[in-house]
């Protein structure tokens, strides 16, 4: 199941987001199949970000991964740079009251825990 960022569900086999989506897309489009274990799971996953970000400049430079399962959760983060940056990260300082913050609010947001897909009619 995906949530998008609005908080809509979908039941995909798998799915892509984001500004590098469509390089990842295409890998997930041309290598997934049904059954797939943990390890070949990984490995397409890692593939696909690596295509997203190698096609994207605004992807970031490293794989970072969760595996989750019913036994829990696996966090993979940096384990793969897929390309240094090349020039210095810069701060960026705007003058005080560039963007004035006009309202705050701080919302609480529901946890999902169990999300059931249903089969099609």
């Amino acid at each position: 199941a995906t949530v998008a960022p609005h908080g809509s569900t979908d039941c995909l086999p798998f799915v892509s987001m984001g500004s590098g989506s469509i390089g990842a897309m295409a890998e997930l489009e041309a290598r997934y199949r049904d059954g797939m274990g943990v390890e070949d799971a990984k490995t397409l996953v890692r593939d696909a970000i690596t295509a997203g970000i190698m096609n994207d400049p605004y992807s970031g430079s490293q794989v970072d991964m969760a595996v989750i399962t019913k036994q829990g959760v696996q966090m993979m983060e940096g384990e793969t740079v897929v390309q240094q940056r090349v020039d210095p990260k810069q701060d960026v300082i705007f003058a005080k009251g560039t963007a004035p913050v006009i309202k705050s609010d701080i919302l609480s947001f529901a946890s999902i825990t169990e999300v059931k897909c249903l089969e099609s009619l």
